[in-house]
């Protein structure tokens, strides 16, 4: 078996989509990184992940913007 983490960057991470596969990836122990525009959204998913023992962190940004990115 690997033991090695494993991480992954969502983008749009605070609705939709991207919230349910940051959940989905905190369940299967993969360490996630939230990508959004949206501080508060975000932090709400990471509450719950950390809260069902994931681990999260936050980048609040737009991926448009080149200085984000």
């Amino acid at each position: 078996m690997d033991n090695t983490p494993k991480n992954i960057l969502i983008t749009g991470a605070s609705k939709g989509i991207g919230r349910a596969l940051a959940l989905e990836a905190a369940k299967q122990q993969i360490n996630v990184g939230l990508a959004a525009r949206s501080e508060k959204e975000l932090q709400e998913v990471q509450r719950e992940i950390r809260e069902a023992g994931g681990k999260a962190e936050i980048y609040t940004g737009s991926v448009s913007d080149e200085a984000f990115v």
